[in-house]
């Protein structure tokens, strides 16, 4: 049937009974099924398609129904004549068209819903897709001449232009045709588009008039176009464009004039074009043909470059100037080439100074060369200038031009690289060739950059640039290329960047880098991880910027800070790639993935020196350890871990309903391991919870007679099992009064009475009584510990925060209860100082009695890994038999700590016999039993 070009094979069965000799007189039904249609490159199913013809033809109905499509026709139908209806009723408005018209009545209507189009676009139109049901219905009659045509379509996609919501509405009248289009967006790329488009069309006596508007009317771009169509049957047809407004960037520009563009043999000749805006004009005036001799003539006077951002800001770059001269563009429609004599004056690009440029191409008659010349400069120094030819006939090596570059901004290049980094600074100088052609260049030379500073997007982090690069056949080569991260810190880099793809480079970039930040991203980069990272390691990266791997092997330095959040929920402050999108919006705005077209395989070594934060529905878990974790990421965000975590020091967070935070100290030698998903790690550590309160509950609970007597008691929580759903049991212990766990061993044993006295003293920082006590006092007692307490560590955050000292904790624990500390000396000196108030009642603000106890501890690493350090304090006395009256007792003293397997192997590093292997293996604390040596010298004295 010549529809197609392609060839088509059409499988399938068919049944059906119908009778008739004339194509208006069939009846009966068919059914075809299990149709499949296949082409070279394609194949599709149909499960069925039902055809249905009844009544005769003044009253006939003919009905398709299938899963791809549901049409019917009611009326009095004439089949055979229907080209020559439709070819009548265009007739009606083009009088000059000359065609044999057949009268015959038609009276009908139409409606056809497409569910399915994927069958009919394989066929007709393979590059079009319509994903959602169209609509259309009509109405036409002979006797009244009318015709009516109605359509809705949610949307078609052309490749990667996407239409939505268009609406045709078509009506036939006596002396003019009118049909109206509307859309709600044209997408022309992810970032390029145009609202709210209405087209309307009226034809009559040989003509066409269109009005075409774009945009809303207070959109920053807009179109008002009037347009005029004549057609005559022994000529060409004649596109005139009539006086209208355009707005470009808010800036009003008039086509004032009438246009004229003729069509003849395939050329378009346009008749003096302008578009004028103030003292700013644009004009076009020549043909578009195949013919070498044929110009299009373009001239720019006073134009300002900032009118080109709807076109440039898509793209990152943002022009400001003026541009003056023309272009001469020739053979458009084949071999297309330009002669330009051009200026422009005051040039910045992306908010940086790039000076004054002048172009100047013109063709050689005698060598059908484009000879071209090029400068820019800027404050008096020629930053750029490019010297050449150009030949238009050759398919391939057309370029031959060499390009100086002296001091030149780097940013020109940010286009090419802003998949890969952002906001660039500085200059490079450089002396390349340029050979291939426009559309492939082939570029060698010579480069050096100065103070060229850039971020990397996936990192976040910022380095600089100051040394040479070879450029050879478009590949920039790295060899030994020295970067510094913002803190002068050095990395050498070797490898190449293939820029043969401008718009995707591929990278082959090895980097080995010493104390180096590799990382500065927050939660709203990257949901998974985010942190500063400072490492020692080698990082290599492959692959083309759209599809990437990068391989990382490091260790962690001082100054990294790492958070993984495992917590089921976020907030929208934290999160922007949170979208809300109304209910009634054809396109949702989403992000991509964080890491599409990249993949990333991290063997990260982590040192004490390194912070690490886990943050989980429980609470959030940081402190500082040694591991190797590797990390696996795929381009679709799919996120593997595996290693162990040691910790040695860390708190862990536990907050509930936003109303208790309770902040507990880690145990040294917890450890956390991954297997694979990280919200599956595997916890085993116990966790801390310290406070000075009166022991008289306890014993009353315990049934014995107490005191008042406040005393230091620790709730542990220990942690086992599944990290966010893990085994929880519960120890309290008295590290300075360990009498107290002697007189009530029988009641602690326990361990209902454990777990209610832990938990009480988590919850409500003191000890609960037991029964027989006023239920409302209690819980009085522990929402205002809570509340407190929440209030407190808020107060702690906003006192660290405001002073911006990180060598420097906050602790008010309390009413009654605060500490602070102070680290000196990279870490190695810790001073901690605190004072309590021992009275049950607070009757006054008097800080200086002797009920309020005050005291003060001193810790020196004398090695940095903290296994030997010295302490000296003086704290309050609690039943010190050696000297009963003395109210504070001072003490100093070596306090070593070592972990072991085996007794003999304790004592073996403890006299140092392996030295080596003792310091390696200090680097790297396992997580178990520890024994810890001291030796001190006490003294009193009295308050």
């Amino acid at each position: 049937m010549g529809l197609i070009k392609d060839s088509l094979q059409l499988e399938g069965q068919v049944t059906g009974k119908f009778q008739g000799n004339t194509i208006n007189n069939i009846v009966g039904n068919a059914r075809l099924h299990h149709i499949v249609l296949r082409k070279p490159s394609s194949s599709i199913s149909i499960d069925s398609i039902v055809f249905l013809a009844e009544g005769e033809r003044s009253n006939r109905k003919i009905a398709v129904q299938s899963d791809m499509l549901d049409a019917t026709m009611n009326g009095e139908i004439d089949l055979a004549s229907f080209p020559s209806y439709f070819k009548s009723v265009a007739k009606r408005y083009l009088p000059s068209w000359e065609i044999e018209q057949k009268s015959s009545k038609q009276v009908f209507d139409f409606a056809l819903k497409l569910k399915r189009s994927e069958p009919l676009l394989l066929l007709f139109a393979p590059f079009i897709t319509i994903p959602d049901t169209m609509f259309v219905n009509g109405k036409f009659s002979t006797v009244d001449s009318t015709a009516n045509l109605n359509a809705y379509i949610p949307m078609v996609e052309v490749g990667k232009i996407k239409v939505t919501d268009i609406i045709v509405d078509g009506v036939a009248m006596d002396e003019s045709l009118n049909l109206t289009v509307t859309a709600d967006q044209l997408n022309i790329t992810d970032s390029l588009y145009v609202k709210n488009i209405n087209i309307a069309n009226i034809l009559s006596d040989d003509s066409l008039r269109f009005n075409m508007k774009l945009s809303d009317v207070d959109a920053k771009n807009q179109l008002d176009l009037n347009g005029l169509v004549e057609f005559n049957e022994k000529e060409a047809a004649i596109l005139s464009l009539l006086p209208s407004n355009v707005i470009i960037n808010r800036e009003d520009w008039k086509l004032e004039e009438k246009v004229n563009f003729d069509f003849h043999g395939g050329n378009i000749h346009v008749n003096d074009f302008e578009l004028a805006n103030g003292e700013q004009h644009v004009k076009i005036d020549g043909l578009i043909s195949k013919d070498e001799e044929d110009v299009l003539n373009v001239s720019f006077d006073k134009f300002n470059l900032v009118t080109l951002a709807g076109i440039m800001n898509p793209l990152g770059i943002e022009l400001e100037g003026k541009l003056n001269g023309n272009f001469q563009l020739f053979s458009l429609l084949k071999n297309p080439y330009i002669s330009a004599d051009i200026n422009s004056s005051d040039i910045y690009y992306n908010g940086r100074e790039i000076g004054d440029m002048t172009l100047t191409a013109k063709m050689d008659p005698a060598s059908d060369l484009v000879g071209m010349n090029m400068e820019v400069n800027r404050q008096g120094t020629k930053t750029l200038r490019i010297t050449g030819s150009y030949d238009a006939k050759a398919s391939e090596n057309s370029l031959d031009l060499i390009a100086n570059l002296e001091d030149s901004e780097i940013v020109l290049f940010e286009p090419f690289l802003k998949k890969l980094v952002s906001d660039l600074t500085g200059t490079v100088s450089a002396a390349i060739s340029i050979k291939g052609t426009p559309w492939s260049p082939i570029i060698s030379g010579d480069c050096e950059f100065r103070n060229a500073s850039f971020t990397v997007n996936y990192l976040k982090t910022r380095y600089t640039i100051n040394d040479r690069v070879g450029v050879n056949n478009s590949s920039i080569e790295l060899k030994d290329l020295d970067i510094l991260d913002k803190n002068n810190n050095k990395a050498v880099a070797n490898g190449s960047v293939d820029m043969s793809n401008p718009l995707d480079p591929v990278i082959d970039v090895q980097i080995n880098a010493k104390k180096f930040m590799v990382l500065n991203t927050t939660a709203k980069d990257n949901p998974l991880y985010y942190g500063i990272g400072i490492g020692t390691g080698d990082f290599v990266f492959k692959g083309p910027t759209s599809n990437m791997d990068i391989d990382i092997k490091a260790a962690t330095e001082e100054g990294t800070s790492f958070n993984i959040p495992l917590n089921a929920s976020g907030t929208v402050s934290e999160n922007d790639f949170i979208t809300f999108v109304s209910k009634d919006s054809t396109f949702s705005e989403t992000r991509g993935s964080y890491f599409d077209g990249l993949t990333l395989h991290i063997d990260l070594d982590i040192s004490r020196n390194a912070q690490a934060t886990i943050i989980t529905d429980l609470g959030k878990l940081s402190g500082v350890g040694n591991g190797n974790i590797t990390m696996n990421i795929t381009s679709l965000g799919d996120f593997e871990m595996f290693g162990e975590y040691v910790i040695l020091q860390g708190k862990f967070t536990f907050t509930a309903q936003d109303f208790i935070n309770k902040i507990f100290e880690i145990n040294r030698g917890g450890t956390i391991r991954w297997t694979g998903n990280p919200a599956e790690a595997l916890i085993n550590l116990t966790a801390m919870y310290e406070v000075r309160t009166s022991v008289r509950p306890l014993y009353t609970a315990a049934g014995r007679q107490g005191t008042d007597q406040r005393v230091v008691a620790q709730a542990e929580m220990i942690l086992a099992g599944n990290l966010l759903r893990p085994d929880i049991s519960f120890a309290i212990d008295f590290p300075v009064d360990s009498y107290v766990k002697d007189e009530l061993q029988s009641y602690l044993s326990d361990a209902n009475n454990v777990n209610q006295q832990a938990l009480s003293l988590i919850v409500r920082r003191s000890f609960a009584p037991g029964t027989g006590t006023d239920l409302t006092t209690e819980l009085n007692s522990t929402f205002l510990s809570a509340g407190t307490e929440l209030a407190f560590n808020q107060l702690n955050n906003i006192i660290s925060q405001s002073l911006n000292l990180n060598f420097v904790d906050f602790n008010i624990r309390s009413l009654n209860e605060a500490s602070a500390s102070i680290r000196l000396l990279n870490n190695r000196l810790i001073l901690t100082g605190g004072i309590t108030d021992r009275r049950s009642q607070l009757n006054d603000l008097n800080v200086f009695g002797n009920q309020v106890a005050s005291d003060v501890e001193a810790l020196y690493l004398i090695r940095k890994n903290g296994n030997l350090l010295f302490r000296a304090s003086n704290r309050l006395n609690n039943r010190n038999f050696l000297n009963p009256t003395d109210e504070y007792v001072s003490a100093f003293g070596l306090v070593y700590r070592q972990d072991f397997d085996t007794f003999g192997e304790f004592f073996k590093r403890m006299f140092m016999l392996t030295r080596k292997k003792k310091e390696e293996e200090e680097e790297n604390p396992k997580p178990i039993q520890e024994k810890e040596e001291s030796t001190s010298v006490k003294g009193s004295k009295v308050n």
